[in-house]
């Protein structure tokens, strides 16, 4: 669980103006715990791009790894970052 007061805490309130709604669909897919398979299938998209957007989300987030991305996501989408 992240704080209240952490930097990157704040650069998500709320991430929504920084990303594509593409990008926001597959940033609360992640949140709720999908990986990139199960995510192409349900979007009707390749693997591939489904990693680049989550490359395009954790840049414009600047999030530094995967994990550090699918922590953000799965605080923001239990209501943790409102």
């Amino acid at each position: 669980m992240l704080c209240r007061s952490c930097p990157i805490r704040q650069s998500l309130q709320p991430p929504k103006p920084n990303l594509t709604v593409r990008e926001m669909q597959v940033f609360v897919a992640i949140g709720k715990g999908f990986g990139a398979s199960d995510l192409a299938v349900q979007m009707g998209i390749s693997v591939k791009t489904v990693e680049s957007h989550r490359e395009s989300i954790k840049s414009k987030l600047a999030l530094g790894s995967a994990w550090e991305m699918n922590a953000i996501a799965a605080d923001w989408c239990r209501g943790g970052s409102s």
